[in-house]
């Protein structure tokens, strides 16, 4: 079936194609209302290179090179499941990440919070900025360092709302739209040809009106069977305007030759 079998299909059962798509249009409506939003949040912290490596008045953006192996190993350790689970058990329904952010070459920790309740989102993100301060300290402190050698960190930005994440739900919005698309198409080319098949059964029950056939087609096609079951060709009706003699004016011949025959044997 072409485009053009196509359309006019759905133009002939244009009342089929509105129930399909009154019936997607409330699937996909429902289907968005159903899948509860999803919260973000999100928060970056840069890692600031030690006061003595400074000095007094010098300028610590200048000495951020170098300090990418100290961001991977405190995203490694704060990513960490014993960090991680006590933080997500306070908050049920929400989850977060801590990792590098790709997105710049400077030692920047990228921290993702999500979860469907604003509030819990807001207080994970609140949590999860203190644990990475907590295990840089941590971390440093292990190896024994003073304070002048440690690494410090500066907030960089955090939101301070979470925002409405709606892709999930526009994305399965989207699917049940395109699905009650194709099912509409499908369904109304199925009952088109089922419609089309019933006409002629319609056609043949008793009752129906009995189509015009001339008699004269009749006797040109039709050829019978006799008892025997020998074919028979009907044959044609007379013409309508051939006239019918009178008694005795069909062979005047026929007439004369016994008056002749009679004189002769007299004489």
């Amino acid at each position: 079936m072409n485009f053009e079998d196509s359309m006019r299909v759905l133009l002939r059962r244009w009342y089929i194609v509105l129930i399909g798509l009154l019936v997607t249009m409330t699937g996909t409506y429902l289907t968005y209302q159903a899948i509860p939003p999803r919260f973000t949040s999100e928060a970056r912290v840069l890692l600031m290179p030690p006061s003595e490596s400074v000095g007094k008045n010098g300028n610590p953006f200048l000495y951020l090179g170098g300090m990418g192996q100290a961001l991977d190993v405190l995203t490694q350790l704060s990513s960490a499941a014993d960090v991680v689970d006590p933080i997500t058990h306070r908050h049920p329904g929400s989850e977060y990440s801590v990792e590098p952010d790709r997105t710049t070459s400077a030692p920047v920790v990228h921290i993702v919070v999500t979860g469907g309740d604003p509030h819990e989102v807001s207080s994970m993100q609140s949590e999860a900025l203190t644990s990475v301060e907590t295990t840089l300290a941590a971390m440093q402190n292990k190896v024994g360092l003073s304070d002048g050698l440690k690494i410090r960190t500066m907030l960089l930005v955090a939101d301070p709302e979470p925002s409405m994440d709606t892709k999930a739900r526009l994305r399965m919005a989207l699917v049940v739209a395109g699905a009650g698309g194709v099912g509409t198409l499908i369904m109304t080319s199925m009952l088109d040809g089922v419609i089309l098949r019933r006409r002629p059964r319609r056609a043949a029950l008793p009752g129906s009106p009995v189509p015009d056939i001339r008699r004269s087609d009749l006797g040109a096609q039709a050829v019978e069977r006799g008892m025997d079951g020998e074919n028979i060709v009907p044959q044609s009706p007379a013409p309508a305007d051939v006239r019918s003699s009178p008694p005795g004016s069909e062979m005047p011949g026929a007439l004369e030759a016994p008056v002749t025959a009679g004189k002769g044997s007299l004489s």
